[in-house]
């Protein structure tokens, strides 16, 4: 027990460690070959692209149902048919947002499972409405210092009398004043040229200095696909020095663990590039 530490850091830089770790990461979940396929790729690309277009579809609807709300309109009319003369505020919304959103009109034309104007659809929108402002006053309750609650009854359109809450909430809010903040002064001519030459000058000094360190581009080749064969055959041993000196902060013998093996897993020569893997390997938290 006298060097258990010692003995557990260096088994944690170990090559078995390391090919456990990532096969524990990536257990049950989709092949790392895959990931890095180019088709599977650009599959999800497709699905996160369905999915922001679905996002602003529903946006559009929810823009709707929130004017109907803000001048107390009725969402829905006699008849909801296209060719209804009566089809309701929120139809007519529908329609002038579908006039002013190219995306907006394609989806109300060519969806055939969800359009979003359905009764259904109007009524679950509301709930959800009806939970986040919920949610929303009670945060603002929490926090307040003072809360003014009145209870008063009302009746609907429907003859039916409900209750209804009130809330007033007092916060904490500071204001500042006019008086403290002084005027800015204008600037003569020389002065102008004077404070550009200055901030050019800046600039140029910081890009020249930015761009004169470039004993860190070496490092790409470390995890170029075209090259995971032949590392896995010779370790470039002076390209990881060149690299270890341009990040000091990085462990030289743990990093050549790792890219050893990556290298040596057939899996992660499909990569299509340095960015590809980073992501598999962010997404599997390796």
């Amino acid at each position: 027990m006298q060097h258990f530490t010692q003995k557990i850091k260096k088994h944690e830089c170990s090559k078995l460690h390391k090919d456990s770790c990532l096969k524990l990461s990536t257990f049950g979940t989709v092949n790392i070959s895959v990931q890095l396929d180019q088709g599977y790729r650009l599959a999800v690309r497709r699905h996160n692209d369905e999915v922001s277009k679905n996002r602003h579809i529903l946006s559009r609807l929810i823009d709707c149902v929130k004017f109907c709300g803000l001048f107390e309109l009725a969402l829905c009319g006699k008849d909801e048919n296209e060719d209804s003369n009566n089809p309701g505020v929120f139809r007519g919304l529908v329609d002038l947002v579908a006039s002013l959103d190219e995306a907006f009109d394609e989806h109300n034309k060519t969806a055939k499972i969800f359009k979003g104007t359905s009764k259904i659809v109007q009524n679950e929108l509301l709930e959800c409405m009806c939970a986040v402002i919920k949610e929303k006053i009670t945060e603002e309750v929490k926090v307040a210092h003072f809360v003014a609650l009145q209870a008063d009854e009302t009746t609907d359109v429907s003859t039916q009398t409900q209750l209804v809450l009130v809330l007033r909430d007092s916060f904490q809010q500071q204001q500042a004043s006019p008086g403290a903040i002084s005027p800015r002064r204008a600037l003569g001519d020389e002065e102008k040229q004077r404070v550009w030459k200055e901030v050019c000058d800046t600039i140029l000094t910081h890009s020249k200095e930015r761009f004169s360190f470039t004993g860190h581009l070496i490092s790409a080749t470390l995890l170029q696909a075209e090259l995971l064969n032949e590392h896995s055959l010779a370790f470039p041993m002076d390209t990881l020095n060149q690299t270890v000196s341009a990040y000091p902060v990085l462990n030289k013998n743990k990093l050549k663990t790792e890219l050893t093996l990556i290298c040596e897993s057939s899996e992660f020569h499909s990569c299509c590039g340095a960015l590809a893997l980073y992501q598999v390997l962010l997404q599997n938290n390796l």
